[in-house]
């Protein structure tokens, strides 16, 4: 969470005493690994690779027909390790790894409190924000939006604001890793 605080430079001086290391959150390979039985990891892993590489291998070649039969066989594999409730659940929670390892806490109090502090300790008090609510109803906004295409205007429009804010907010929540453009 203090990534934003390191990558605009602290008031404390901690060179030679840190190492930056940025940790993601992870992503549906990484998720779906999580879920499958140590023992099965090495054998889903292979065969993802093997399907992967037949499938680009079959578009190399303009075979549609070889890339359509690797489909096939991978709907196998989706329904043998249950890829597809895997995913919907990747899409409900998250990749947060402490959600991940543990759901019996209550992760949308979890989830609203890492943003909560992400905006107030580690954005707001580092940046120049004429107004904090709708910086974090830009957040709350493009949750909603994910996956989706849309424009700065319509977040503009949406939260009653001029675009350059819009894409000025944006860019302070890559920099904090809250979002991926």
């Amino acid at each position: 969470s203090s990534s934003f605080e390191l990558r605009r430079g602290s008031d404390n001086p901690l060179t030679g005493r840190i190492s930056i290391q940025p940790i993601f959150t992870f992503s549906f390979a990484d998720y779906a690994r999580y879920f499958i039985v140590e023992k099965d990891r090495h054998v889903f892993e292979d065969k993802i690779q093997e399907l992967s590489q037949m499938f680009k291998d079959s578009l190399v070649r303009g075979d549609l027909s070889s890339a359509f039969s690797v489909t096939k066989k991978t709907g196998v594999l989706i329904n043998a390790y249950d890829l597809k409730k895997k995913f919907e659940n990747y899409l409900f929670f998250g990749g947060f790894p402490r959600i991940i390892s543990d759901r019996s806490n209550d992760y949308s109090k979890y989830l609203r409190d890492l943003l909560t502090t992400t905006i107030s300790k580690d954005i707001l008090t580092h940046v120049e924000i004429r107004d904090p609510q709708a910086f974090e109803r830009l957040m709350v906004n493009m949750c909603l939006m994910v996956g989706s295409l849309t424009r700065y205007k319509k977040f503009a429009e949406l939260l009653g604001m001029d675009e350059r804010s819009v894409i000025k907010y944006i860019d302070y929540y890559v920099e904090s890793h809250w979002t991926f453009i």
